[in-house]
């Protein structure tokens, strides 16, 4: 599978704060259990049918007209045309990564030398670096 990361910085004034996600049933359970973000300000998961992206879709999502914002025919009509190529679509400005990562986290500063090596990918390492960065909000889409 291939993975697609935009990251975008922009300065506070410029949109207001918002977490949200557009994901496949099958995982928009385990991206709400696993990322800080979701789990913390998206407390429950909605039908993406309402939008009309279909019903293998769920929104989970702080502010509920961002979804209508973000997803006007155009996007619905790709969405539609492509149901295969979109896993899910991850946007916050409280970023700060998945739960596990903040366990290693954790126990690796406690041991370092206890800490087994680990094969992680591409985008999760700069991910987390760029949740690090407190002065900045990113928009993440996956």
């Amino acid at each position: 599978n291939d993975t697609v990361v935009y990251t975008i910085d922009y300065a506070r004034e410029d949109i207001d704060t918002f977490v949200f996600c557009l994901a496949r049933k099958r995982c928009a359970a385990n991206l709400q259990k696993d990322m800080n973000d979701l789990n913390q300000f998206c407390s429950e998961r909605k039908s993406a049918d309402k939008r009309g992206l279909g019903a293998n879709y769920q929104l989970l999502n702080e502010i509920g007209e961002v979804a209508t914002t973000l997803f006007d025919s155009h996007v619905t009509n790709f969405i539609d045309k492509f149901p295969d190529a979109l896993e899910y679509i991850h946007i916050s400005d409280q970023y700060t990564g998945m739960k596990n990562a903040d366990q290693q986290q954790s126990s690796s500063t406690s041991n370092p030398a206890a800490q087994p090596s680990t094969t992680t990918t591409a985008g999760s390492t700069s991910q987390q670096q760029d949740a690090l960065n407190t002065s900045e909000r990113s928009v993440r889409r996956v």
